[in-house]
Protein backbone atom coordinates (compact mmCIF):
# COMPACT_ATOMS: atom_id res chain seq x y z
CA UNK A 1 0.00 0.00 0.00
CA UNK A 2 3.43 2.02 0.14
CA UNK A 3 3.03 5.34 -2.32
CA UNK A 4 -0.70 4.72 -3.01
CA UNK A 5 -1.72 8.34 -2.25
CA UNK A 6 0.40 9.56 -5.22
CA UNK A 7 -1.51 7.46 -7.81
CA UNK A 8 -5.00 9.20 -8.07
CA UNK A 9 -3.44 12.37 -8.20
CA UNK A 10 -1.38 11.46 -10.86
CA UNK A 11 -4.11 9.36 -12.83
CA UNK A 12 -6.00 12.84 -12.41
CA UNK A 13 -3.61 15.34 -13.51
CA UNK A 14 -2.99 12.92 -16.88
CA UNK A 15 -6.61 12.70 -17.18
CA UNK A 16 -6.58 16.88 -16.77
CA UNK A 17 -3.92 17.11 -19.16
CA UNK A 18 -5.27 15.34 -21.82
CA UNK A 19 -8.50 17.08 -22.02
CA UNK A 20 -6.48 20.31 -22.07
CA UNK A 21 -4.70 19.26 -25.04
CA UNK A 22 -7.87 17.87 -26.72
CA UNK A 23 -9.34 20.89 -26.06
CA UNK A 24 -6.96 23.10 -27.30
CA UNK A 25 -6.84 21.06 -30.72
CA UNK A 26 -10.70 21.74 -30.90
CA UNK A 27 -10.04 25.64 -31.04
CA UNK A 28 -8.19 25.31 -34.40
CA UNK A 29 -9.30 27.50 -36.44
CA UNK A 30 -10.99 29.71 -33.54
CA UNK A 31 -11.28 33.83 -34.26
CA UNK A 32 -10.76 36.71 -32.42
CA UNK A 33 -14.00 38.77 -31.75
CA UNK A 34 -12.72 40.71 -28.76
CA UNK A 35 -13.42 44.35 -28.71
CA UNK A 36 -12.32 45.82 -25.38
CA UNK A 37 -10.22 42.86 -24.37
CA UNK A 38 -7.21 41.56 -25.97
CA UNK A 39 -5.15 38.05 -25.73
CA UNK A 40 -3.12 37.03 -23.31
CA UNK A 41 0.48 37.86 -23.37
CA UNK A 42 3.30 36.36 -22.29
CA UNK A 43 4.63 39.48 -20.39
CA UNK A 44 0.76 39.53 -18.92
CA UNK A 45 1.60 36.86 -16.45
CA UNK A 46 3.22 38.39 -13.34
CA UNK A 47 0.51 41.13 -13.24
CA UNK A 48 -2.23 38.22 -13.99
CA UNK A 49 -0.58 36.68 -11.12
CA UNK A 50 -1.11 40.06 -8.47
CA UNK A 51 -4.69 40.61 -9.26
CA UNK A 52 -5.47 37.17 -8.90
CA UNK A 53 -3.74 37.22 -5.41
CA UNK A 54 -5.41 40.56 -4.62
CA UNK A 55 -8.68 39.21 -5.08
CA UNK A 56 -8.36 34.78 -4.05
CA UNK A 57 -6.69 33.53 -1.50
CA UNK A 58 -4.32 31.93 -3.74
CA UNK A 59 -2.72 28.50 -4.45
CA UNK A 60 -3.99 27.86 -8.51
CA UNK A 61 -1.11 29.91 -9.79
CA UNK A 62 0.34 27.21 -11.64
CA UNK A 63 -3.55 26.42 -13.36
CA UNK A 64 -3.10 29.90 -14.82
CA UNK A 65 0.18 29.45 -15.57
CA UNK A 66 -0.94 26.35 -17.41
CA UNK A 67 -3.69 27.74 -19.32
CA UNK A 68 -2.09 30.97 -20.51
CA UNK A 69 0.14 29.07 -22.66
CA UNK A 70 -2.59 26.19 -23.79
CA UNK A 71 -5.57 29.14 -24.16
CA UNK A 72 -3.73 32.21 -24.62
CA UNK A 73 -6.55 32.74 -27.47
CA UNK A 74 -9.73 32.66 -24.51
CA UNK A 75 -7.18 34.12 -21.84
CA UNK A 76 -8.78 37.98 -21.92
CA UNK A 77 -6.99 41.02 -20.79
CA UNK A 78 -8.44 44.28 -20.07
CA UNK A 79 -6.01 46.97 -19.92
CA UNK A 80 -6.05 50.57 -18.03
CA UNK A 81 -5.26 53.67 -19.58
CA UNK A 82 -1.60 54.04 -19.39
CA UNK A 83 -1.83 50.14 -20.61
CA UNK A 84 -1.58 48.02 -17.60
CA UNK A 85 -3.11 44.82 -17.09
CA UNK A 86 -6.28 45.63 -15.04
CA UNK A 87 -8.22 42.71 -15.26
CA UNK A 88 -8.25 39.08 -16.61
CA UNK A 89 -10.70 36.04 -17.34
CA UNK A 90 -8.92 33.14 -18.18
CA UNK A 91 -10.75 30.24 -19.58
CA UNK A 92 -9.93 26.67 -21.14
CA UNK A 93 -11.93 24.20 -23.39
CA UNK A 94 -13.09 21.04 -23.39
CA UNK A 95 -15.25 18.85 -25.59
CA UNK A 96 -18.40 17.37 -24.29
CA UNK A 97 -19.60 14.18 -26.22
CA UNK A 98 -23.58 14.05 -26.56
CA UNK A 99 -23.82 10.74 -28.51
CA UNK A 100 -21.82 10.97 -32.01
CA UNK A 101 -21.56 14.46 -31.48
CA UNK A 102 -18.93 16.61 -29.41
CA UNK A 103 -19.59 20.10 -28.57
CA UNK A 104 -17.16 22.82 -27.80
CA UNK A 105 -17.80 23.84 -23.83
CA UNK A 106 -15.68 26.36 -22.06
CA UNK A 107 -15.40 27.01 -18.42
CA UNK A 108 -14.49 30.24 -17.08
CA UNK A 109 -11.49 29.74 -14.53
CA UNK A 110 -11.20 32.91 -12.99
CA UNK A 111 -11.82 36.53 -13.37
CA UNK A 112 -10.66 39.34 -11.10
CA UNK A 113 -9.87 42.99 -11.25
CA UNK A 114 -7.37 45.28 -9.70
CA UNK A 115 -9.26 46.83 -6.72
CA UNK A 116 -8.22 49.74 -7.31
CA UNK A 117 -10.60 49.57 -10.56
CA UNK A 118 -12.95 47.51 -9.51
CA UNK A 119 -16.87 49.20 -10.10
CA UNK A 120 -15.93 50.88 -13.36
CA UNK A 121 -17.99 47.71 -15.49
CA UNK A 122 -14.54 46.00 -16.23
CA UNK A 123 -15.52 42.57 -14.66
CA UNK A 124 -18.78 42.97 -17.50
CA UNK A 125 -16.79 43.95 -20.28
CA UNK A 126 -14.52 41.13 -19.70
CA UNK A 127 -17.50 38.94 -19.10
CA UNK A 128 -19.30 40.18 -21.86
CA UNK A 129 -16.19 40.12 -24.49
CA UNK A 130 -15.48 36.68 -23.30
CA UNK A 131 -19.09 35.79 -23.62
CA UNK A 132 -19.55 36.95 -27.66
CA UNK A 133 -15.90 35.92 -28.51
CA UNK A 134 -16.73 32.15 -27.31
CA UNK A 135 -20.50 32.20 -28.86
CA UNK A 136 -19.17 33.60 -32.50
CA UNK A 137 -16.41 30.30 -32.26
CA UNK A 138 -19.25 28.18 -32.03
CA UNK A 139 -18.58 27.17 -28.24
CA UNK A 140 -22.17 25.14 -27.09
CA UNK A 141 -22.29 26.71 -23.41
CA UNK A 142 -20.02 28.41 -20.60
CA UNK A 143 -19.89 26.86 -17.09
CA UNK A 144 -17.90 28.58 -14.36
CA UNK A 145 -17.93 28.32 -10.67
CA UNK A 146 -18.95 31.29 -8.11
CA UNK A 147 -18.63 30.90 -4.35
CA UNK A 148 -22.33 31.50 -2.98
CA UNK A 149 -21.42 34.45 -0.78
CA UNK A 150 -19.66 36.21 -3.06
CA UNK A 151 -23.16 37.98 -4.36
CA UNK A 152 -21.96 40.45 -6.68
CA UNK A 153 -19.99 37.95 -8.84
CA UNK A 154 -23.21 35.63 -8.68
CA UNK A 155 -25.61 38.26 -9.76
CA UNK A 156 -23.21 39.41 -12.32
CA UNK A 157 -23.27 36.26 -14.27
CA UNK A 158 -27.20 36.17 -13.70
CA UNK A 159 -27.04 39.49 -14.79
CA UNK A 160 -25.50 37.52 -18.44
CA UNK A 161 -27.86 34.94 -18.40
CA UNK A 162 -26.13 31.84 -16.41
CA UNK A 163 -28.20 29.68 -14.66
CA UNK A 164 -27.18 28.42 -11.32
CA UNK A 165 -27.36 24.03 -11.87
CA UNK A 166 -26.08 22.70 -9.14
CA UNK A 167 -24.02 23.26 -6.38
CA UNK A 168 -20.08 22.24 -5.54
CA UNK A 169 -17.93 21.88 -2.34
CA UNK A 170 -14.32 22.47 -2.06
CA UNK A 171 -13.77 23.85 -5.54
CA UNK A 172 -13.69 27.64 -5.13
CA UNK A 173 -11.30 26.75 -1.97
CA UNK A 174 -10.95 24.34 0.88
CA UNK A 175 -14.22 24.42 2.91
CA UNK A 176 -15.92 26.74 1.01
CA UNK A 177 -19.46 26.27 -1.45
CA UNK A 178 -19.78 27.48 -5.33
CA UNK A 179 -22.30 27.20 -7.26
CA UNK A 180 -22.32 25.88 -10.51
CA UNK A 181 -23.39 28.17 -13.41
CA UNK A 182 -23.81 27.56 -16.66
CA UNK A 183 -24.34 29.81 -20.00
CA UNK A 184 -26.00 27.97 -22.98
CA UNK A 185 -24.89 29.64 -25.90
CA UNK A 186 -26.77 27.64 -28.45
Amino acid sequence: MAGMGKGPGLITRARRRTQDLIGRISMIGFQDHKQRTRSFRKGDLERVLQIYRQNFDGGMEKMIEGYSSLFDDIFYIIEGPSKQVIGYCVCYMRLDLQGLRAHRVASIYSIAVDPAFQGQGLGNALLEDCIQDLRKNNVQRIRLYADVNNKPAVNLYLKHGFKITGTKENICGQGKTCNVMDLNLK
